[in-house]
């Protein structure tokens, strides 16, 4: 060793200051040249900060999925933007939850289960705007899966984010899916339906974008993406078969029991509420309107305090008149009182209702361990709309948690037989979405 630092001393010294020098280089990542600024450049220190909503890393493997960085780095990123619309294409779906993500969401199941929310760390994402609109700014570039998802609708679609792209995906990527497709990339919830009249629930989904409708409004037999149960039977399975296990009821995400679904009787609602409240309980979601209000009541006695007697004896419990009321609604909710500013004209403190038969008097706060643990497992009712009219004051749609499940019961009912969407069907539509949402959904990023 002493003879080749002796022949070659000026080599040997040449490679010491060298690596000395860049040692003292910093460190930086870029996805281009240095050159190169028309993309945002966010410096992610070994915690992500810099970065929003923590976008970044200090090891190998991100496990929320996120790009993996090590140390120091300076990643490019651009701001994308679009528009979540509903499976139809009619109109912009507000509240959606819009994220980016490296990894395979994992498979929605397909019927009743806890439903928990998506884990967001480190991931960007944002709810869309009462318009349907969302911008998410700070996304890294690289190759991601796009995932829309309102309840149990959920669409992916993969995206190649690149420096100087359009910021405008096409709304295709972001609306929600009219079916269910078999790569898995387009999951639509499981719905079972009974079909009645007056509440013409199945042609309202239909014109939401789950099946076809004629002229009229009116589904076209056979491109329902829902299941069908009807009172007569008929070419439908009947409504008493839905009740025939436990297993065939949890194997839907929400049941709808419209007006007028009696065909089964009082004693048969009284003989399976347990049944049902065991679907709710373990996470589905429950439809229940006008007329029939015992489906709610028998099950559900302690939440809503019906007008009269509240006693599990007939269909029609809380009826307060026998030929149908109008009156105009007011919305409490601010976030469906934006959304109708955006689809109808309607002043959200006057909106009409047509075709009631039924009123609520009071709903009632219960301490009972059903209810959500960031309200001590207290169920709590939700009033979305109250009457301000006929009877002034009145619930006209309620929602509440039980356990893992929940439950919606509304004094209205769809019954227009028209292909144009009314007000009170529009409210509907948005509380059936919100209805499928995890329990303690995010807030939209500032």
């Amino acid at each position: 060793m002493n003879s080749l630092v002796s022949k070659r001393p000026a080599f040997t010294i040449t490679i010491l200051v060298a690596v000395a020098l860049f040692a003292m280089l910093p460190v930086a990542c870029s996805a281009t040249n240095s050159g190169e600024d028309d993309a945002t450049t966010t410096t992610l220190g070994g915690d992500g900060s810099g970065a929003k909503n923590g976008q970044g890393g200090s090891g190998a493997t991100d496990p929320t999925g996120g790009p993996s960085l090590g140390g120091s780095a300076a990643i490019k990123t651009v701001t994308l933007s679009g528009r979540v619309m509903a499976p139809s294409g009619a109109f912009p779906i507000s509240g959606a939850l819009v994220f980016f993500t490296t990894k395979e969401p994992p498979a929605i199941p397909s019927g009743a289960y806890n439903y928990k929310c998506d884990d967001l760390d480190d991931l960007p994402y944002t709810l869309s705007s009462a318009d349907g609109t969302w911008t998410i700014d700070n996304v890294p570039v690289g190759s991601w899966k796009l995932v829309t998802r309102k309840g149990n609708f959920r669409r992916i679609r993969a995206i190649e984010v690149v420096e100087n792209m359009a910021p405008a995906i096409p709304e295709e990527m972001t609306s929600l899916p009219k079916k269910l497709s078999a790569d898995g990339l387009d999951t639509i919830p499981n719905f079972a339906v009974v079909k009645t009249t007056p509440d013409l629930t199945y042609n309202l989904l239909a014109k939401f974008g789950m099946g076809d409708v004629d002229g009229s409004g009116t589904l076209i037999a056979g491109t329902e993406q829902f299941s069908i149960y009807a009172d007569s039977g008929g070419s439908y399975p009947h409504t008493s078969t839905l009740f025939d296990s436990q297993q065939i009821l949890n194997s839907y995400h929400m049941v709808f029991l419209p007006c007028n679904s009696s065909g089964v009787g009082v004693s048969f609602v009284n003989s399976h509420v347990d049944m049902l409240r065991n679907f709710v309980a373990a996470g589905g979601r429950l439809y229940n309107s006008c007329t029939v209000s015992l489906w709610t009541e028998a099950t559900f006695p302690p939440y809503i305090d019906f007008y009269q007697s509240d006693a599990p004896t007939r269909f029609d419990i809380g009826r307060r008149t026998n030929f149908a009321y109008t009156t105009t609604g007011n919305v409490h909710d601010t976030d469906l009182a934006a959304w109708l500013g955006v689809v109808i004209p309607n002043d959200p403190k006057l909106v009409p209702f047509q075709n009631g038969y039924v009123t609520i008097d009071t709903t009632d706060e219960v301490a009972d361990g059903h209810g959500l643990e960031k309200d001590g497992f207290v169920v709590k009712p939700y009033t979305w709309v109250s009457d301000n009219g006929s009877f002034p004051g009145s619930p006209l749609m309620v929602t509440y948690n039980y356990d893992y499940g929940k439950v919606f019961y509304s004094v209205y009912e769809t019954s227009s037989g028209s292909a144009v969407i009314t007000p009170q069907e529009y409210i509907l539509l948005y509380v059936i979405l919100e209805v499928g949402v995890c329990a303690n959904p995010p807030d939209t990023p500032k």
